[in-house]
């Protein structure tokens, strides 16, 4: 991997530009039918449960979790993607609009998303050209200089102008990922919310990706939401983390306190997982089972079925998120201490 580019610091008394408070997103998963015959009382799932979070301006947060733990619909919640059951997202102050049209279309103007197929995500119809300039179109700007749009952005993310008359096809894995971004940013967003822009790629190639979005950081002063699987990519790119895991944050707090001492047994799992290159070590198994279904969840604290400190109050009672140091926080009865094993005190 490219030797990482340094993250611009964020003074911790900048104003908080993105607040998504105790957000929820239900979604259904059972056809109304279907539930009744199959005795299911609730037919939704909540996708994204009770989750809050910040990110100072120019700041960075890194979401981790498995397959499936509601990461990138909590990114397509706040780009307002998918509808918001209950809770708030705020940016800059300003409210999530309640209504569409104009508003909508301002909202996501100030935040941009790239997606995690980037070939997948650009029309295979449209030059690059068109691709990176369409955001104008849409929003109604074309009295903008789109050829020098087209130029500014193309060299914003280190590609020469020869691409901007290529089709999708005609581009690799890293350079669509890098034509996604410039899209992304044609509009000047505030907050950029990147959808594992490492995947599917070389490791060589990820470590372009990363310091391409350190350094679009420190020349645009934007805000990052980096969504990945990546645990390495958050460590360089990040400096707080958030771990999801069947929809709810169960850790949060300074990315370099969480790698030295994870509170919640999940992260500590997902984190003795990360390869090491040392071929006389065995890289450890993720996490035992598999994760339970949204339609039924367990009891108590939801990850006491793969657990391996799971207590009888675990399987009984939801455990509330508990600050283990100065903004660091876990969702659970018995955090992990800094020897490595599982407290069994009353908290």
């Amino acid at each position: 991997m490219s030797r990482p580019v340094t993250a611009p610091a964020v003074i911790s008394s900048v104003a908080e530009l993105l607040e998504v408070e105790r957000l929820r997103v239900r979604f259904r998963a059972v056809k109304p039918l279907n539930a009744w015959l199959g005795g299911i009382r609730d037919p939704m799932i909540d996708a994204v449960a009770d989750v809050s979070l910040d990110i100072p301006e120019g700041g960075a947060f890194g979401l981790v979790g498995e397959s499936g733990s509601g990461k990138t619909t909590l990114g397509r919640a706040i780009m307002g993607l998918v509808p918001v059951e209950s809770g708030e997202v705020r940016l800059a102050g300003a409210a999530f609009p309640k209504r569409g049209g104009r508003a909508l279309k301002a909202w996501r103007r100030r935040i941009a998303m790239t997606f995690q197929d980037p070939t997948g995500s650009l029309s295979p119809r449209l030059t690059v050209r068109t691709l990176i300039t369409e955001p104008f179109r849409i929003h109604g700007m074309t009295s903008r200089d789109l050829g020098a749009e087209a130029r500014r952005l193309i060299a914003l993310v280190g590609l020469s102008e020869d691409f901007l008359d290529r089709y999708a096809h005609e581009l690799s894995g890293g350079q669509a990922r890098r034509v996604g971004i410039a899209r992304a940013l044609a509009l000047d967003p505030r907050l950029l919310i990147a959808d594992e822009p490492t995947a599917g790629l070389d490791v060589s190639v990820q470590g372009e990706v990363l310091n391409l979005l350190a350094r679009l950081r420190g020349e645009l002063g934007i805000a990052l939401l980096l969504i990945t699987h990546n645990l390495a990519a958050v460590r360089l790119s990040a400096e707080r983390l958030g771990v999801m895991y069947m929809g709810r944050l169960v850790e949060t707090g300074p990315t370099g306190a969480v790698f030295r001492g994870a509170a919640h047994p999940y992260t500590a799992a997902l984190l003795a997982a990360i390869p090491i290159a040392d071929p006389t070590r065995h890289r450890k198994r993720a996490i035992a089972g598999e994760v339970p279904s949204l339609l039924h969840r367990p009891p108590g604290c939801e990850f006491h079925t793969r657990c391996p400190h799971a207590q009888p109050r675990c399987r009984a009672e939801a455990p509330l998120a508990r600050e283990i140091a100065t903004g660091h926080a876990a969702r659970c009865h018995f955090p992990i201490d800094a020897g490595g094993s599982s407290s069994t005190g009353s908290p």
